[in-house]
């Protein structure tokens, strides 16, 4: 498989065409198939994202993770460095262009299933929440301010056709970004009893389509809004982040805690907070994302020790940019 394939196959997954298992499943049957001749840097890009998928467990929660087994939040975040490191690596080659050209995207049995599922979702749940607007297969809340706050509904590939699960999530618009990212997020399952389990849905069990998505419309009342309201703003981001995540000294989580100190006007403690991140960057294994994350931070640096009002000018036309790239409106 050429690298701009293994681009777009990882792509589809992080934009939700691809559920983990179907990802997965293609990945390492493509990976496992390649002559012992590829390029070494593409190997070593590849390859971290291969130990991750043996690692991964279905039924693992992010509190159970241990050094031989990770959660599927773990794993996608792992697929989304990836995604970054190897469009560097076309970039430098001229060859993401030819990627875009002929875009390898396979038309998955996820991606199929979605539309029928969202449709249901709207029918049963978008509509006694006013505030919130379907794209894909996400629910999300508007007016979209500097955190995106939303419900990611995820089909499944290897169990019953019409299986799925949801995802609560925030995503602070002000980190760059492409794609959903699930860092800080959770899925209803865990949080509503403690354990993982799936919906089920279809032409099977139509009788009970009504109750199963009444079911999921009670979780995310009950567990979902109140997540969402204790992180929907960068000031509740930095007061209640650390509570929803298993790695505190994560690089991600250090840099959208130091851009939220910024929005929240706490420049001092921005200030420290990207020195620690440049630290905890300089202890990371060499990783190509780390070279987009650590201009980012010099770049934002500057502009807080020069005035802090630039920085937070940048924050907002990087905010403006991912809802570009996310395809979302402000409305």
């Amino acid at each position: 498989m050429k690298a701009q394939e293994y681009y777009s196959l990882i792509r589809a997954y992080v934009e939700g065409r691809l559920s983990t298992d179907e990802f997965g499943m293609e990945f390492q049957k493509a990976f496992l198939a390649e002559p012992s001749s590829m390029d070494d840097e593409l190997f070593l890009i590849l390859n971290r994202l291969f130990w991750d998928w043996e690692a991964y467990y279905p039924d693992c929660t992010p509190k159970q993770e241990t050094s031989f087994m990770i959660s599927e939040r773990t794993f996608r975040q792992t697929a989304v460095e990836t995604k970054i490191a190897l469009e560097m690596y076309l970039q430098e080659r001229g060859l993401l262009a030819e990627e875009r050209q002929h875009k390898f995207i396979l038309q998955s049995e996820t991606e199929k299933r979605i539309v029928p599922l969202m449709q249901l979702i709207d029918k049963y749940i978008r509509h006694k929440m006013p505030d919130f607007n379907i794209r894909i297969n996400l629910l999300y809340s508007t007016p979209i301010n500097l955190i995106l706050q939303g419900f990611y509904f995820q089909p499944f590939y290897l169990d019953h056709p019409e299986a799925f699960t949801v995802w609560v999530f925030v995503q602070p618009l002000y980190v760059p970004a492409d794609c959903i990212m699930l860092n800080y997020g959770a899925r209803l399952d865990w949080l509503m009893h403690n354990e993982r389990f799936r919906w089920l849905w279809g032409n099977e069990i139509q009788e009970l389509e009504e109750p199963i998505f009444l079911e999921v419309l009670r979780c995310i009342q009950e567990v979902g809004i109140p997540f969402l309201k204790k992180l929907g703003t960068p000031a509740d981001f930095v007061r209640n982040v650390r509570r929803t995540v298993l790695r505190r000294d994560d690089v991600h989580v250090q840099e959208a805690i130091a851009y939220s100190l910024v929005l929240t006007e706490k420049y001092a403690q921005a200030l420290r907070a990207l020195d620690r991140l440049n630290h905890l960057l300089q202890n990371e294994k060499e990783h190509r994302w780390k070279t987009v994350v650590a201009e980012r931070v010099t770049q934002l640096r500057q502009r807080l020790v020069h005035n802090p009002q630039e920085a937070v000018e940048l924050l907002h036309e990087w905010r403006n940019a991912t809802l570009k790239s996310l395809g979302l409106s402000t409305a």
